[in-house]
């Protein structure tokens, strides 16, 4: 049995209070209150195997001011240092138990608080920061039981807030730098192998090359996973952005990045195996992604005006890829069934599409490309095919719809006054629509 213990008191601490209990294992405590602390509390309990504990409230400038610390342990890995600095309305408070581990700081920060409870794998490195005298009303708040391993940081934030909740095997990495208002929240529950990546103010695992201090003041983020081995990337620079990843099941992969000002997305996965992406740039630009199902993927990429996109998946090894650029922006697409594969590429001026497929081994090729666009594609069936494009369009408009199966429409327009329809209706169909210049207006019907 080992026990030490070193403590000290310097200066100025007005009504500190110490309190430290050890028992049992190899117990060390150091606890420091360095000048100025104000209603200082520091208390340290440990019981049984590796513990080790440091408190040191105030530092640098020397302020706390509220002050309280409080550290318990009991049994198994231990270690746990929490430090103040020139905090102001302070606490800290850990608890741990099993493969513990912690390095919970404070710095300048305002009216602080943070808050860990381990069990069982722990590990939490949580920082707060405001280097320079920022940060302002922060909070994080950490729970792991079960499983364990969290990095969460916020440095010079203004309003704060971050909460990570944890069950069975889990990673969370969670920064915030530059901002204000910025919100943010993990929680992953029972499951192993879940990761979840939130970072506000800055994008390295998405964006390449990467992007740095980006304001992302105002944004909220938040990442739900249930199941297992689920894996989200969340990252926000820019301004007053809003975005969430949920992912239910497992084997699921999701990433957002937005580089706008007032951006919103939403990603929403149940099943197994399902991915998918958004990646925005530019102001009030929305995105939706839901996938229910086995193996489907989305992506959407968006810069630009009006932008709108939503994609709702449901069945199996179903994929969207969505690029949209600039003005009037919108897209909306549904794929229902199997194996069916959509494409779309709208650039610039007013732009919309709808696609709908039904059945399977549907593909849908879509692309605009100017002039005051439009684009409805329906199929019902199995592999049917359609193809659409128009290019540097006037007043356009196309539409596609097949019934039955493996119909195969192609639908090409140039310039000037545009319209197309193709309606195909049983099976073996197959449509060809060109159309150049002028006044043009075409019709095919076959049923």
């Amino acid at each position: 049995m080992r026990a030490s213990l070193f403590y000290s008191v310097s200066t100025f601490a007005v009504m500190a209070m110490t309190s430290v209990v050890l028992a049992g294992g190899n117990n060390s405590a150091h606890i420091y209150q360095y000048a100025t602390a104000v209603d200082s509390s520091t208390n340290i309990d440990q019981t049984g195997t590796g513990a080790t504990a440091h408190i040191y409230q105030s530092d640098y400038g020397q302020d706390v001011v509220d002050s309280t610390i409080a550290i318990s342990q009991s049994g198994n890995g231990g270690f746990a240092e929490a430090h103040q600095g020139e905090a102001f309305g302070s606490h800290q408070s850990v608890t741990q138990n099993s493969g513990n581990r912690v390095m919970a700081q404070q710095w300048n920060v305002t009216a602080s608080t943070q808050k860990i409870v381990q069990d069982n794998n722990g590990q939490a490195w949580v920082v707060q920061g405001g280097f320079f005298l920022g940060s302002i009303n922060n909070t994080q708040e950490i729970t792991q039981t079960h499983g364990g391993e969290i990095n969460a940081e916020q440095a010079d934030s203004a309003n704060g807030h971050q909460f990570i909740w944890q069950n069975g095997e889990s990673l969370a990495v969670m920064h915030s730098y530059d901002g204000s208002g910025m919100n943010a929240s993990i929680r992953q529950d029972s499951g192993i192998g879940n990761t979840a990546y939130l970072h506000q103010g800055y994008s390295y695992k998405i964006s390449s090359p990467a992007l740095y201090s980006r304001d992302a003041s105002g944004s909220w983020a938040e990442i739900g996973q249930y199941g297992n081995e689920n894996l989200a990337y969340l990252e926000q620079v820019g301004l007053s952005g809003t975005a969430n990843i949920y992912q239910s099941g497992d084997l699921n992969e999701g990433r957002v990045l937005q580089m706008g000002a007032g951006d919103y997305a939403s990603l929403s996965q149940w099943g197994t195996g399902n991915k998918g992406k958004v990646i925005q740039d530019g102001d009030a630009v929305h995105s939706i992604i839901n996938q229910n199902g086995l193996g489907n993927e989305a992506n959407i990429t968006q810069t630009g005006i009006g932008s709108h996109a939503v994609v709702n998946q449901y069945g199996e090894v179903n994929e969207t890829t969505l690029t949209q650029s600039g003005l009037n922006d919108w897209a909306m697409i549904l794929q229902d069934g199997r194996n069916q594969t959509l494409s779309m590429n709208q650039s610039a001026d007013y732009m919309t599409a709808t696609v709908n497929q039904y059945g399977e081994g549907n593909i849908a090729t879509l692309s605009q490309a100017g002039s005051t666009s439009d684009i409805l594609v329906t199929q019902n069936g199995t592999d049917n095919e359609a193809m659409l494009t128009q290019t540097a369009t006037d007043n356009s408009w196309a539409s596609i719809v097949q019934g039955g199966n493996e119909n195969q429409a192609t639908l090409i327009q140039g310039g000037s006054a545009n319209w197309a329809v193709v309606s195909q209706s049983g099976d073996g169909n197959a449509a060809t629509l060109n159309q150049q210049g002028n006044g043009t207006t075409a019709t095919i019907n076959q049923f």
